[in-house]
């Protein structure tokens, strides 16, 4: 027995010394050549890179190839992020920006599909840092990291974004015709991604609206909606439909592609189960699984796979099968810490059919009574009208001091309070606070000066900014912090972040015309605000103006 084991392991050390031998004869550029088609063997030539020695140019590049081998082999999202950290700090070392970008920008997205989003944000944060090429690239990147986290909402955000900023690229005189191709591919790509988002806000004629947009830009081989509209139908449970859109495109699309074939079986198996045809639907499911491939997306195919094959065979009586499943299942989805997600997939398949958005009904009454309340309405009106004209001329009023402190570079005065905020201490605690001895004048000068750089590098736009993260970031504790808020900035937290936003976007607008034809919703998320209702009400408490009438102050006073 001990001279087999002998004799394997001698074989064994054979094998691999006639490997090394092999690769021995190939220099370094020809080891990086055969590593890009050949992935299956990509980490064998990368490994030998190493071992090597070579710049740290060269590491980089063979750190980023086992990486991609473990994404596009296994689907091993962990794996290719501990390579991707040794890459990024190797080009950090030697200031190589465009592997940085490249590195943040993976591990952004992958450590948001493994469900970790904090590690992913704090990518994401870190590479807003570095500038893109283009500014859409940014934003597309960016709405695509919180897709894959699941806030839809933002995804819509940044993606409209991307498609603003490349539609303005696309006007540019002179590009050559590559430039242009890859700027319409873009807006294709953006109307594509918003359509996306719209079917899982199930805002689904929004989605089509869109997709139909996709499909004017005629630019691309490949069809990148046929899974979009699929996903469409199925959503508005039209799954014959779904069936039907997805086999017109099978043979031109989908066949020669692995992954549009794993998105096709997948949406079949779903057409199938939905439908009531088990069979089917356990037959889609387990072919998806046999070709499962590796994708980057909100949702785990294979999960849903693995869900799906196991509710059809339970209902076709196969219950070692739906075990066997259920079990697979469980597995991955505890690893990929998928709970949260799934639940939302379930409850966005199982809802009932979308109704059509209902017209208004015109409400029918006599002449008579249209004449009594025609005359009381024109009675309103003219009151109205009088009170409007002289609160506008009071708006007008507040409007022209503001430009006018603006232009002198002083601060915005402040209207007075009709609001009162919410403070973020209690009575006991900012009885402390007022009588506290024990802050030094060394710690208070400290927190104030870090203040300043908190305003200078307008941190207060960020939306989750709060007492905690500010005593962290300024390593001190959240009594200190706001007892040198009150003193020196003689405002509580809430107000003074409030008011560092309401100055900032009006500056924005004032000087950057262009910011007059946003959307008051932008304008929100750009100042930091997390909705448009708090943002209008915020905005018009300092200013004293509603924000769409301040933007109509501003376009008026520009023509003039």
């Amino acid at each position: 027995m001990k001279n087999i084991l002998l004799a394997a392991i001698l074989f064994l050390s054979g094998a691999a010394a006639a490997q090394k031998d092999t690769l021995a004869k190939y220099s370094i550029s020809e080891l990086l050549d055969k590593s890009i088609p050949d992935i299956s063997n990509s980490k064998i030539y990368a490994e030998e890179l190493l071992h090597r020695n070579p710049s740290d140019s060269i590491k980089i590049r063979a750190l980023d190839i086992i990486s991609d081998y473990y994404i596009l082999t296994a689907g091993d999202f962990d794996s290719a992020n501990s390579y991707f950290k040794k890459s990024l700090a190797l080009a950090k070392k030697i200031n190589y920006t465009e592997y940085i970008i490249i590195c943040l920008s993976r591990l952004s997205t992958y450590h948001a599909v493994l469900n970790k989003n904090e590690e992913a944000l704090k990518y994401l944060s870190e590479l807003k840092q570095y500038h893109f090429i283009e500014d859409y690239n940014t934003y597309g990147h960016e709405g695509y990291v919180y897709f894959l986290m699941g806030d839809i909402e933002k995804t819509v955000f940044f993606d409209k974004k991307m498609l603003r900023e490349a539609k303005n690229a696309a006007k540019e005189k002179g590009m050559t015709k590559k430039k242009h191709e890859e700027i319409q591919l873009t807006i294709k790509a953006a109307y594509a991604g918003i359509a996306t988002s719209y079917n899982y806000l199930k805002k689904l004629d929004s989605a089509s609206f869109y997709i139909n947009k996709a499909e004017e830009i005629k630019i691309e081989a490949n069809n990148v909606t046929w899974f979009i509209k699929a996903f469409n139908l199925i959503l508005r449970r039209d799954f014959d439909g779904a069936i039907a859109c997805m086999d017109k495109n099978y043979d031109k699309y989908i066949k020669n592609y692995k992954i549009d074939k794993y998105q096709y079986l997948y949406y079949m198996a779903i057409c199938y189960q939905q439908k009531g045809d088990f069979k089917k639907g356990l037959e889609f499911s387990k072919e998806a699984i046999k070709n499962k491939t590796p994708m980057i997306s909100f949702q785990n195919y294979e999960l849903e796979c693995y869900k799906i094959a196991a509710e059809c065979a339970e209902k076709l009586g196969k219950t070692d099968e739906a075990f066997l499943y259920n079990k697979k299942y469980s597995e991955v989805s505890e690893k990929m810490n998928y709970a949260k997600k799934a639940a939302f997939m379930a409850k966005l398949y199982e809802q009932n059919e979308v109704s059509p958005l209902k017209k208004e009904i015109a409400i029918k009454s006599s002449r008579a009574a249209m004449l009594f309340w025609g005359l009381g309405f024109a009675s309103i009106l003219a009151g109205y009208l009088i009170f409007r004209i002289a609160k506008s001329r009071k708006e007008k009023k507040k409007f022209l001091a503001i430009i006018e402190r603006l232009e002198n570079k002083e601060s915005i005065e402040i209207a007075p309070v009709e609001i009162e905020e919410p403070i973020l201490i209690d009575i006991e605690e900012e009885e402390e606070i007022s009588s506290k001895k024990n802050i030094s004048l060394e710690t208070e000068t400290k927190i104030l000066k870090k203040l300043e750089n908190f305003e200078r590098r307008q941190r207060f736009l960020e939306p989750n900014i709060s007492l905690g993260t500010l005593a962290l970031d300024f390593k001190t504790n959240t009594t200190y912090i706001t007892y040198v808020i009150k003193k020196h900035k003689n405002e509580n937290l809430i107000n003074y972040i409030n008011k560092l936003r309401i100055e900032y976007i009006i500056q924005k607008m004032a000087s950057d015309p262009e910011y007059a034809n946003y959307k008051i919703e932008y304008l929100a998320q750009e100042s930091g605000f997390a909705s448009y209702s708090t943002f209008k009400r915020i905005f018009t408490k300092e200013t004293g103006i509603d924000p769409s009438k301040f933007i109509n102050y501003l376009k008026q006073a520009t023509k003039e």
